[in-house]
């Protein structure tokens, strides 16, 4: 499936307290596929057909993205990466072990 890049990861959230970065289709892929069925709508079918027409060079690799991210947005799923650096990045010091 090669690893096709995205220019820039998408953060999604993966569970109560999981954020998961998916940074190139094959990620993508395997998140899409990972979806339970029963949560699976429209957006969801063009996400994941954009994906793989982008593996099989039918498609940009940025409109695959453009498809995921709208997907994302439209179930909620998608992290602002800014809140994220906030709670990622501290000034406190690592605890020595």
């Amino acid at each position: 499936m090669g690893d096709k890049q995205f220019r820039e990861p998408i953060f999604l959230k993966a569970g109560k307290h999981t954020v998961q970065e998916i940074a190139c289709l094959h990620g993508a892929i395997l998140f899409l596929e990972d979806w339970p069925e029963k949560k699976r709508d429209h957006s969801y079918e063009v996400a994941l057909e954009a994906s793989l027409e982008a593996c099989r060079g039918k498609q940009t690799i940025e409109a695959a993205r453009a498809a995921i991210v709208a997907f994302a947005d439209g179930n909620g799923i998608r992290e602002d990466t800014k809140t994220m650096t906030r709670w990622l990045v501290s000034d406190a010091p690592t605890p020595s072990l």
